[in-house]
C-alpha cells in the first residue's frame, strides 16, 4: 500500500468592503473513492481578527460549525462560515489534505474575485515521474525555482537477512518546486 501524501493550505483574507462578505462562505473539496481509500481533511483550524480600538479580537470556528456535504459520487466538500464578518476583518485558515492518490495534484489558483497581494505554490516531487503543469492567464511569475530537496528518502525496502540485501530500494531526493505570484489584480 503506498504511503499517503500530505498537501497543507494557509489562506488569509481580508474583507475591504461588503461585497466580499462571501468570502467568509468556505468550501473544501476532497476525493473518496469508498470507505477505505478516501482523502481526509485534517488539522482545520479558522481564525476571524477583528480590530476594536487597539485590541484585536480573534474569533475560533468552533469544530460543530464545520460539516461535510456530498456533492457528487465521489466529491464531498468540507464547508464552514466565519463568524462576525464584517469590513476590515481579517479570515484566516489552515488544514491539511491527506490522500492515498499520491499521482493526484491539487489545482492552484493564484488569482480569485479579489484582489491577491501573495500567492504561493510549493511542492516537492518524487523524480520517478514527469509531471506536466499547465498555466493558464499567467504570464510570469514573481519567483520561480526548481531546487532538489537536502533530504534522501528511499522508494522501496531493503532488508538485511544473514548479512545479506534483500530487496530492491532507490534512494531520492525531492525536487522542490516553488511558484510565487504577487499583487494579483481581482478576476
Amino acid at each position: 500500500m503506498p504511503v499517503p501524501t500530505w498537501f497543507e493550505w494557509h489562506i488569509r483574507i481580508k474583507i475591504l468592503d461588503k461585497t466580499e462578505l462571501d468570502e467568509a462562505d468556505i468550501s473544501i473539496p476532497y476525493f473518496f473513492e469508498n470507505e477505505d481509500k478516501s482523502e481526509e481533511i485534517l488539522e482545520l483550524e479558522a481564525y476571524t481578527y477583528l480590530k476594536n480600538g487597539n485590541e484585536v479580537i480573534k474569533k475560533k470556528v468552533l469544530a460543530e460549525d464545520v460539516f461535510d456535504e456530498q456533492i457528487s459520487n465521489h466529491i464531498k466538500v468540507k464547508k464552514f462560515v466565519f463568524p462576525d464578518v464584517q469590513e476590515g476583518a481579517i479570515l484566516e485558515y489552515s488544514y491539511r489534505l491527506k490522500t492515498p492518490f499520491f499521482f493526484n495534484l491539487p489545482d492552484w489558483q493564484f488569482q480569485s474575485s479579489i484582489p491577491t497581494v501573495h500567492s504561493e505554490y510549493f511542492v516537492g516531487l518524487t523524480p520517478f515521474y514527469i509531471y506536466v503543469y499547465s498555466i493558464q492567464g499567467i504570464d510570469t511569475f514573481n519567483i520561480q525555482t526548481i531546487e532538489e530537496d537536502v533530504t534522501w528518502k528511499q522508494f522501496g525496502t531493503v532488508r538485511t537477512w544473514s548479512g545479506q540485501d534483500l530487496g530492491e530500494a532507490s534512494n531520492y531526493r525531492d525536487m522542490n518546486h516553488r511558484f510565487v505570484k504577487k499583487d494579483v489584480e481581482a478576476l
